[in-house]
C-alpha cells in the first residue's frame, strides 16, 4: 500500500464518530443515549472500512497467475502481512484505524451499555410500560390551524387560531364539546364569545346577564341571522332597542294537536327537577300531574298559558277538578280520569306532598315580568330555529337565576326536544350550536344525557360550560357525567379554581402518563466496586399542581383520539377579526 488513499474513508468515517459523541455527549438523556448509540456504530464502520482497506491492498498486489481461491487466499494474507510490517504510514494507517476503533469501543464500553439500556430498557417497575404521554404533534396542530372554518379552540405561540371541524377522513372525530374553568375564569372571553361568534348556523345560548347577546349582535347579524333575545326582564341592551315591542314566548304553543301528549311531557319534564331516592315518587307523580293539566288546557281552551295550568292545579277547588276528570273517560285521551282515580285515591299529605312539588315548579311562571312575556298567543316560533336563520338568547339577570332556573331549563328542554324531533317537524338545514351555560344550576336535564348518547345526527352541537367536574357529577351522577364528557370531540381546561384539586386530578390522569427512568448506584459493605441499576418509572405527562399553576394565559385541551394541546387562550377583544374595526 504506497499511498494514504484507500485508508481514507474509514479515517474520516473514525474523525466523524469522534465528532459525534463530543456534539451529543452534554445533550439531555435521550439524545445523549442515541449520541453514543451512533457513536458505536460508527466505530464499527471505520474499523470495517479499515479492513476492507487492507485486504483489498493485499488482494491487489497478489500476481494475475495466481488464478486458484486458495492459492490467492493465502497469497493475499501473505501480502497483508506484508503491508502491516512494512512499517510505512500508508501501510499503518488502516491498521491504526482498526486499533483506535477497538479500544474506543472497550473504553466507552459501559456508557455505550448505558445508552442501550436508556434507549431499550430491559427492566420495568411494572409490566404496562413504557408510556407514551406526550403533547399532540407539530402536524396535528398544522392540521387544525389549516381550517378556515370550525369551533375556535384557542392560539399558538404564534398567535394562529386553532380550530376544529370533524372530518372523519383524517381522523378529527366529530361531537359535543366542554369548557371546564373556575368562577371568573374567563370562560366567556376565550370560548363562548369566539365560538358565537364564528358559528355558521343558529345559536342558542344561555345568557346571564345579556352580555352575550349584546355583545355578538352585531357580528350576527352582519352573518344574515335574526338575532331574538327572549330576555322577560329587559335585561340586555338588544331587548330595549328604541321602537322594538318586547319578545314574548308561549310555551304550549310547541305542543302539537297530533302529539298533545307526547309534547306535554317535554313541556312537563322540562319543569319538574327529577329526584332521587324517596323524593323520586313524589317528582314522578308531580311530572304526571303537571303534564294532564297541560294537556287538558291545551284541549279545552282558545288560548292556553302556562298561567292558565297553574291557576288550574293550584286553586282551591282542584279536588272538585278531579273528580270532574274522573267523570270525563275521554278527557286527554283518558289520562285526565286515570290521573284522577289515583290522586283521589291517596291521603292528604301524600296528595299534598305532590301537589306542593308542582307549585314550586310552576313559582317561576308567577313572576311579574312573566305575566306579559308568557301570556301572548304565540311569540318566537322554535322552529324558526330549524330553517337556520334565527339565534336565540335567553336571558335571564343574575339576581334571578336561581329564581328563574325553572325557566331556563324548560326552554333548554324544549329546544333539546326540537331537535330529536326535527324529522317530524322540519329538518335542520344547518348545525346549531347550543351553548349551555350554567347548565348544572338547572338540574338533572335527562334529554342532555339522551343528547350525549344516542342522539347522534342531529344537526346539533353542544357547548357545555362548567366550573368544575364536582358540580357535574353532583346533578347527573358519575356515570352520566363521564357519558356527557365522552361524547365531546374536545374538552378545554384553564383557570381552575386554586383549591379544585379534584378536577385537577382528573384532568392529570386524561392527560395521561410519560415514562421516566431512574437510575441508583450502590456500593457494597467493604467493596470499592459500584454497582448501578435503572427501571423505568410512571410519571403524570402534568401532575394536578401543574394545571392548578398553569398561567392565566395558557388552556390544556384535550382532542378525541390524540394526545393533548397546550396553548394561549384566545383573548376576543384583542383580536381584529372579532372587534369588527
Amino acid at each position: 500500500m504506497t499511498s494514504l488513499a484507500p485508508a481514507l474513508p474509514s479515517i474520516l468515517v473514525l474523525l466523524a464518530a469522534f465528532g459525534l459523541y463530543g456534539w451529543t455527549r452534554q445533550s439531555r438523556e435521550r439524545p445523549a443515549a442515541w449520541g453514543a448509540i451512533l457513536f458505536a456504530a460508527v466505530l464499527i464502520v471505520a474499523g470495517l472500512l479499515a479492513a476492507w482497506a487492507i485486504v483489498t491492498a493485499g488482494w491487489a498486489s497478489v500476481p494475475p497467475a495466481r488464478t486458484g481461491l486458495l492459492e490467492r487466499l493465502t497469497a493475499s494474507l501473505d501480502a497483508i502481512l506484508a503491508i502491516i510490517v512494512s512499517g510505512t504510514l500508508p501501510g499503518l494507517a488502516p491498521v491504526g484505524v482498526i486499533v483506535v476503533a477497538a479500544v474506543s469501543w472497550i473504553v466507552c464500553s459501559s456508557e455505550i451499555g448505558k445508552a442501550w439500556a436508556v434507549l431499550f430498557p430491559a427492566s420495568r417497575v411494572v409490566a404496562d410500560g413504557p408510556w407514551t404521554g406526550s403533547f399532540l404533534t407539530e402536524s396535528d396542530i398544522a392540521d387544525l390551524i389549516r381550517l378556515e372554518n370550525g369551533l375556535p379552540l384557542g392560539l399558538t405561540n404564534s398567535g394562529k387560531i386553532v380550530r376544529y371541524a370533524k372530518n372523519d377522513e383524517r381522523g378529527w372525530l366529530g361531537g359535543h364539546h366542554a369548557v371546564i374553568s373556575g368562577t371568573r375564569g374567563g370562560k366567556g372571553v376565550s370560548a363562548i364569545m369566539p365560538a358565537i361568534f364564528e358559528h355558521d348556523g343558529p345559536v342558542v345560548a344561555l345568557d346571564i346577564k345579556g352580555e352575550l347577546v349584546d355583545t355578538t349582535i352585531t357580528s350576527r347579524t352582519a352573518k344574515g341571522q335574526r338575532v331574538v333575545a327572549l330576555d322577560p326582564f329587559r335585561t340586555s341592551k338588544a331587548s330595549r332597542i328604541e321602537g322594538q315591542k318586547p319578545i314574548g314566548f308561549n310555551p304550549m304553543a310547541f305542543i302539537r294537536p297530533a302529539q298533545r301528549s307526547r309534547d306535554a311531557a317535554v313541556l312537563a319534564d322540562g319543569m319538574i327537577v327529577p329526584e332521587q331516592g324517596s323524593g323520586a315518587h313524589f317528582s314522578d307523580r308531580a311530572r304526571a300531574c303537571l303534564q294532564v293539566a297541560i294537556e287538558v288546557v291545551h284541549e279545552l281552551s282558545e288560548a292556553p298559558s302556562l298561567h292558565e295550568v297553574r291557576s288550574l292545579i293550584l286553586s282551591i277547588g282542584f279536588l272538585d277538578t278531579l273528580a270532574a276528570w274522573a267523570e270525563t273517560p275521554t278527557l286527554a285521551g283518558g289520562r285526565a280520569a286515570d290521573l284522577a282515580g289515583s290522586f283521589l285515591a291517596m291521603g292528604d299529605k301524600e296528595r299534598g306532598s305532590i301537589l306542593s312539588t308542582v307549585a314550586k315548579s310552576l313559582e317561576w311562571t308567577s313572576a311579574d315580568a312573566m305575566r306579559g312575556f308568557l301570556g301572548v298567543k304565540t311569540g318566537i316560533n322554535l322552529e324558526s330555529l330549524l330553517r337556520g336563520d334565527t339565534d336565540l338568547f335567553i336571558v335571564i339577570p343574575l339576581d334571578q337565576v336561581t329564581a328563574q332556573a325553572g325557566f331556563m331549563r324548560l326552554m333548554a328542554n324544549l329546544l333539546l326536544a326540537l331537535m330529536v324531533q326535527q324529522q317530524e317537524r322540519e329538518p335542520a338545514r344547518k348545525q346549531v350550536l347550543f351553548v349551555a351555560d350554567e347548565f348544572t344550576r338547572l338540574g338533572r336535564l335527562d334529554r342532555i344525557v339522551d343528547v350525549a348518547t344516542v342522539a347522534a345526527g342531529i344537526n346539533l352541537e353542544t357547548l357545555f360550560i362548567l366550573q368544575d367536574k364536582g358540580s357535574l357529577e353532583a346533578v347527573y351522577g358519575n356515570q352520566a357525567a363521564d357519558t356527557i364528557l365522552g361524547s365531546c370531540a374536545t374538552i378545554r381546561v384553564f383557570n381552575l379554581g386554586r383549591g379544585d384539586n379534584r378536577t385537577a386530578e382528573w384532568v392529570s390522569k386524561l392527560a395521561g402518563y410519560q415514562t421516566l427512568r431512574t437510575q441508583s448506584t450502590s456500593t457494597a459493605t467493604g467493596s470499592k466496586t459500584a454497582s448501578t441499576s435503572s427501571a423505568e418509572v410512571r410519571e403524570p405527562l402534568l401532575t394536578a399542581s401543574d394545571i392548578l399553576e398553569l398561567s392565566t394565559n395558557e388552556m390544556l385541551c384535550f382532542i378525541r383520539g390524540r394526545k393533548p394541546l397546550r396553548m394561549e387562550r384566545i383573548l376576543w377583544y384583542k383580536l381584529r377579526r372579532y372587534r369588527g374595526d
